[in-house]
Protein backbone atom coordinates (compact mmCIF):
# COMPACT_ATOMS: atom_id res chain seq x y z
CA UNK A 1 0.00 0.00 0.00
CA UNK A 2 0.88 3.57 -0.51
CA UNK A 3 0.38 6.92 1.29
CA UNK A 4 0.58 10.09 0.24
CA UNK A 5 3.79 11.50 1.81
CA UNK A 6 4.07 14.08 4.56
CA UNK A 7 5.96 17.84 3.99
CA UNK A 8 7.09 20.41 6.34
CA UNK A 9 5.48 23.01 4.98
CA UNK A 10 1.13 23.86 4.33
CA UNK A 11 2.43 26.08 1.47
CA UNK A 12 5.29 26.70 -0.48
CA UNK A 13 6.68 30.48 -0.93
CA UNK A 14 5.31 30.71 -4.51
CA UNK A 15 2.18 29.09 -4.18
CA UNK A 16 -1.05 29.65 -1.59
CA UNK A 17 -2.03 27.40 0.88
CA UNK A 18 -5.16 27.25 -0.85
CA UNK A 19 -3.38 25.38 -3.82
CA UNK A 20 -1.66 23.45 -1.32
CA UNK A 21 -4.94 22.12 -0.42
CA UNK A 22 -6.02 21.15 -3.42
CA UNK A 23 -2.68 20.43 -5.54
CA UNK A 24 -1.39 18.29 -2.59
CA UNK A 25 -4.63 17.14 -0.34
CA UNK A 26 -6.69 16.51 -3.27
CA UNK A 27 -4.62 15.76 -6.59
CA UNK A 28 -1.99 13.70 -5.30
CA UNK A 29 -3.60 11.97 -2.73
CA UNK A 30 -6.42 10.93 -5.27
CA UNK A 31 -3.90 9.00 -7.64
CA UNK A 32 -2.34 7.14 -4.79
CA UNK A 33 -5.84 6.04 -3.48
CA UNK A 34 -6.48 5.30 -7.69
CA UNK A 35 -3.51 3.62 -7.33
CA UNK A 36 -4.18 1.97 -4.44
CA UNK A 37 -7.91 0.61 -5.90
CA UNK A 38 -5.81 -0.78 -8.10
CA UNK A 39 -2.96 -2.54 -7.19
CA UNK A 40 -5.69 -4.55 -4.90
CA UNK A 41 -5.24 -8.21 -5.41
CA UNK A 42 -1.48 -7.74 -7.60
CA UNK A 43 1.27 -8.53 -6.06
CA UNK A 44 3.22 -5.80 -4.10
CA UNK A 45 5.90 -3.95 -6.34
CA UNK A 46 7.78 -0.75 -4.87
CA UNK A 47 6.48 2.32 -7.55
CA UNK A 48 9.56 2.35 -10.24
CA UNK A 49 8.77 -1.62 -10.70
CA UNK A 50 5.01 -0.69 -11.40
CA UNK A 51 6.02 2.45 -13.23
CA UNK A 52 8.36 0.16 -15.20
CA UNK A 53 5.94 -2.70 -15.82
CA UNK A 54 2.10 -1.29 -15.88
CA UNK A 55 0.34 0.59 -18.45
CA UNK A 56 -2.92 2.42 -18.60
CA UNK A 57 -4.48 3.60 -15.80
CA UNK A 58 -2.24 1.96 -12.87
CA UNK A 59 0.60 3.20 -14.73
CA UNK A 60 -0.75 6.77 -15.02
CA UNK A 61 -1.53 6.75 -11.62
CA UNK A 62 1.65 5.24 -10.06
CA UNK A 63 3.69 7.51 -12.29
CA UNK A 64 1.73 10.88 -10.92
CA UNK A 65 2.19 9.92 -7.27
CA UNK A 66 5.75 9.64 -8.04
CA UNK A 67 5.96 12.42 -10.37
CA UNK A 68 4.15 14.54 -7.72
CA UNK A 69 5.89 13.36 -4.67
CA UNK A 70 8.98 13.96 -6.41
CA UNK A 71 7.73 18.06 -7.67
CA UNK A 72 7.53 18.50 -3.41
CA UNK A 73 10.64 17.25 -2.30
CA UNK A 74 12.10 19.53 -4.89
CA UNK A 75 10.60 22.35 -3.46
CA UNK A 76 11.46 24.90 0.15
CA UNK A 77 9.58 27.04 2.16
CA UNK A 78 12.46 28.97 3.18
CA UNK A 79 14.85 30.77 0.66
CA UNK A 80 17.65 27.84 -0.62
CA UNK A 81 20.56 28.98 -2.74
CA UNK A 82 22.68 26.83 -4.93
CA UNK A 83 26.13 25.74 -3.60
CA UNK A 84 28.79 27.66 -5.42
CA UNK A 85 31.21 25.52 -4.16
CA UNK A 86 29.81 22.01 -5.40
CA UNK A 87 30.20 19.51 -8.06
CA UNK A 88 26.24 20.72 -9.16
CA UNK A 89 27.08 24.76 -9.66
CA UNK A 90 30.15 23.38 -11.74
CA UNK A 91 28.40 21.27 -14.17
CA UNK A 92 25.79 23.96 -14.73
CA UNK A 93 28.49 26.48 -14.94
CA UNK A 94 29.97 24.19 -18.18
CA UNK A 95 26.98 23.76 -19.64
CA UNK A 96 24.34 26.79 -19.26
CA UNK A 97 27.09 29.39 -17.93
CA UNK A 98 25.36 30.30 -14.83
CA UNK A 99 22.80 29.50 -12.49
CA UNK A 100 20.37 32.40 -14.62
CA UNK A 101 21.49 30.62 -17.39
CA UNK A 102 19.98 27.23 -16.57
CA UNK A 103 16.54 29.00 -15.38
CA UNK A 104 16.57 30.61 -18.69
CA UNK A 105 16.96 27.43 -20.83
CA UNK A 106 14.44 25.42 -18.08
CA UNK A 107 11.59 27.72 -18.70
CA UNK A 108 11.84 28.35 -21.93
CA UNK A 109 11.20 24.32 -22.08
CA UNK A 110 8.40 24.21 -19.84
CA UNK A 111 6.46 26.86 -21.76
CA UNK A 112 7.00 24.91 -25.10
CA UNK A 113 4.55 22.23 -23.08
CA UNK A 114 1.31 21.61 -25.27
CA UNK A 115 -1.08 20.83 -22.34
CA UNK A 116 -0.41 19.04 -19.40
CA UNK A 117 2.80 17.58 -18.46
CA UNK A 118 5.91 18.31 -16.41
CA UNK A 119 9.50 19.59 -17.43
CA UNK A 120 12.53 18.13 -16.00
CA UNK A 121 16.36 18.76 -14.54
CA UNK A 122 18.05 15.23 -15.05
CA UNK A 123 21.68 13.83 -15.33
CA UNK A 124 22.18 11.45 -18.63
CA UNK A 125 24.39 9.03 -16.03
CA UNK A 126 26.35 7.97 -20.26
CA UNK A 127 27.39 11.07 -20.93
CA UNK A 128 27.31 13.12 -17.23
CA UNK A 129 25.63 15.91 -18.66
CA UNK A 130 22.30 17.99 -17.01
CA UNK A 131 19.76 17.73 -19.23
CA UNK A 132 16.15 19.32 -19.57
CA UNK A 133 13.46 17.00 -20.60
CA UNK A 134 9.81 17.47 -21.46
CA UNK A 135 7.29 15.13 -20.78
CA UNK A 136 3.35 14.94 -21.14
CA UNK A 137 0.69 14.14 -19.26
CA UNK A 138 2.26 11.46 -16.71
CA UNK A 139 4.71 10.21 -18.34
CA UNK A 140 8.38 9.88 -16.78
CA UNK A 141 11.45 10.06 -18.08
CA UNK A 142 13.79 6.88 -18.63
CA UNK A 143 15.11 6.33 -15.58
CA UNK A 144 17.57 3.63 -16.55
CA UNK A 145 19.52 6.61 -18.52
CA UNK A 146 18.50 9.47 -16.44
CA UNK A 147 18.71 10.56 -12.46
CA UNK A 148 16.05 12.77 -11.90
CA UNK A 149 17.28 16.09 -10.24
CA UNK A 150 14.12 18.20 -10.05
CA UNK A 151 10.90 18.71 -11.57
CA UNK A 152 8.34 21.20 -12.39
CA UNK A 153 4.41 20.61 -12.64
CA UNK A 154 2.98 21.95 -15.39
CA UNK A 155 -0.68 20.88 -15.03
CA UNK A 156 -2.82 24.03 -14.96
CA UNK A 157 -3.74 22.50 -11.36
CA UNK A 158 -0.35 23.02 -10.17
CA UNK A 159 -0.77 27.07 -10.94
CA UNK A 160 -4.06 28.24 -11.75
CA UNK A 161 -5.56 29.40 -8.22
CA UNK A 162 -2.53 31.39 -7.74
CA UNK A 163 -1.65 32.82 -11.58
CA UNK A 164 -5.02 31.53 -13.52
CA UNK A 165 -3.37 30.90 -17.42
CA UNK A 166 0.17 32.53 -16.79
CA UNK A 167 2.41 29.47 -16.76
CA UNK A 168 5.39 32.18 -17.16
CA UNK A 169 4.68 33.79 -13.95
CA UNK A 170 4.79 30.79 -12.58
CA UNK A 171 7.27 29.21 -13.65
CA UNK A 172 9.28 32.75 -12.46
CA UNK A 173 8.58 32.08 -9.26
CA UNK A 174 8.99 28.43 -9.31
CA UNK A 175 12.35 28.72 -9.41
CA UNK A 176 12.74 31.15 -6.22
CA UNK A 177 11.46 27.78 -3.77
CA UNK A 178 13.61 25.43 -5.20
CA UNK A 179 15.46 23.11 -3.02
CA UNK A 180 18.78 23.30 -3.96
CA UNK A 181 20.37 21.32 -1.50
CA UNK A 182 17.40 18.34 -2.53
CA UNK A 183 19.03 18.80 -6.46
CA UNK A 184 22.39 18.69 -5.13
CA UNK A 185 21.98 15.08 -3.49
CA UNK A 186 20.36 14.01 -6.15
CA UNK A 187 23.47 14.89 -8.94
CA UNK A 188 25.66 13.25 -6.38
CA UNK A 189 23.90 10.47 -4.56
CA UNK A 190 21.43 9.40 -7.60
CA UNK A 191 19.71 7.63 -5.17
CA UNK A 192 15.71 6.81 -7.12
CA UNK A 193 14.42 4.68 -4.32
CA UNK A 194 13.87 7.92 -2.01
CA UNK A 195 10.62 8.20 -3.87
CA UNK A 196 9.29 4.35 -3.01
CA UNK A 197 10.54 4.77 0.48
CA UNK A 198 7.94 8.24 1.22
CA UNK A 199 5.19 6.92 -0.66
CA UNK A 200 5.26 3.30 0.82
CA UNK A 201 3.13 2.72 4.46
Amino acid sequence: MFKLPEFNFTKASFLSEETIQYHYGKHHNAYIEKLNNLMEGLPPKDILEIIRDSDGALYNNAAQSWNHTFYWMGLTPSPSSLNLNSLLEKSIKEQFGSESGLKEKFVESALKVFGSGWTWLALDMQGKKIEIINTSNADVIDFKKYMPLLICDIWEHAYYIDYRNSRSNYLAEFWTAINWKFVEDNFENKDQAKVGKLLMT
